[in-house]
Parts: C-alpha cells; structure tokens; sequence
C-alpha cells in the first residue's frame, strides 16, 4: 500500500511524506518537504501526487477516445446471497 501523510516535527513544520508499506509490517519514507504554511503544505502534497503518478502509463482502450475520457457504464446487477 502506498499512501501520502503528513507529520508534525520538532521544529513545528509539517512534513509531507510518502509511505510504501510492505507484507509483515516494513515500510519505505520517502520525505518530500516540510512546509509552514497550508499552502505549502497543499504544494507539497500535489508534489507527492505527481511523484506517485511518475512514469505511470494510461490505459488506451483503442477505441479512439481519449485515454483520460470516461467510461460509460453498459450495464450493472446487484445480488444479495444469503
């Protein structure tokens, strides 16, 4: 599981952090930067998200819509089971 958090340090800034958990309890921190202000802290944190989607590739369908485009739902069921 990979996620973004922030934590307070001791020189009262927020840290902005991406964490990568692995099986049995390990994990990677990658620090991303410390901010004093909200708004530092919401760049930093889009900063974090941009990181995370690095060399990510999109999904083309080959249907000539754009890769970003939705997708319309054609159907759809629920079933309870008791």
């Amino acid at each position: 599981m990979v996620y973004i958090r922030t934590v307070k340090t001791s020189s009262g800034a927020t840290a902005v952090q991406i964490v990568h958990s692995f099986h049995k309890g390990s994990r990677e921190i990658v620090h991303i930067g410390s901010a004093h202000t909200e708004v530092e802290v919401e760049l930093l944190k889009a900063a974090a998200r941009q990181r995370l989607h690095t060399n990510q590739d999109t999904l083309d369908f080959g249907d000539g819509r754009p890769a970003r485009g939705e997708l319309p739902i054609l159907s759809g069921s629920s079933q309870s089971r008791v």
